[in-house]
């Protein structure tokens, strides 16, 4: 890892261990997708390997009561340097945090409703911006999780084009280690750049 990358990291790993929001802070959870069961990571540590092929792991940064209601936040760290504000949620971010949803009401039987990003600049002395949204119900995305799993098994997806790996950002870099890897096995062979003719920018299919 380069040294750059090491300090995003770090910086990422001091942020959050830094600023608990709440008694519930740093909360491991456990979901085996095909069983519907949840687990304690003590108790999948002590399974064999194969009894663990199904289950997934996450750990939520704080799990927040707002009157009735537990909400499920999560902090991002982004440079904006107090110019490029975040108006809306990420949505893989947010499908984060509907999965969380799944193994936290699984694990400790809490159904978190609601879910929070906590965006903060790290161009701006950490500078918040929080965005709370309602989750989406628990078996629409326990679908979403066995619909991945079944793709996942044995067929391995097909590459996503973005900044990571095109080098369409400020510093015209590639970030992604596994770009060689995919160029190896020609997967980004049927990727042919475009030209939108409003943007004059290049962009994938």
């Amino acid at each position: 890892m380069e040294d750059k990358t090491k300090n995003i990291l770090y910086h990422g790993l001091v942020v959050h261990e830094h600023s608990q929001l709440s008694h519930f802070h740093e909360v491991t959870m456990c979901y085996d997708i095909e069983k519907d069961v949840g687990y304690t990571p003590q108790e999948v540590e002590a399974m064999d390997v194969e009894d663990t092929k199904m289950i997934i792991t996450g750990t939520l940064d704080d799990l927040l009561k707002v009157g009735d209601q537990y909400v499920i936040a999560d902090k991002k760290t982004f440079s904006g340097h107090g110019y490029y504000k975040k108006t809306e949620p990420d949505a893989s971010y947010a499908q984060q945090l509907a999965i969380y949803r799944v193994l936290l009401e699984k694990s400790y039987g809490i159904d978190a409703k609601w879910g929070c990003l906590l965006y903060l600049d790290k161009g701006a002395d950490l500078e918040e911006t929080p965005m709370a949204f309602e989750l989406p119900p628990l078996d629409e995305t326990k679908q979403f999780l066995k619909d991945t799993m079944k793709a996942l098994r044995g067929v391995v997806p097909k590459p996503t084009i973005n900044w990571l790996c095109n080098g369409e950002n400020k510093k015209k870099k590639i970030f992604c280690p596994y770009l060689d890897q995919c160029n190896r096995e020609g997967r980004l062979g049927d990727v042919s750049p475009k030209t939108d003719p409003d943007k004059k920018e290049v962009w994938f299919l």
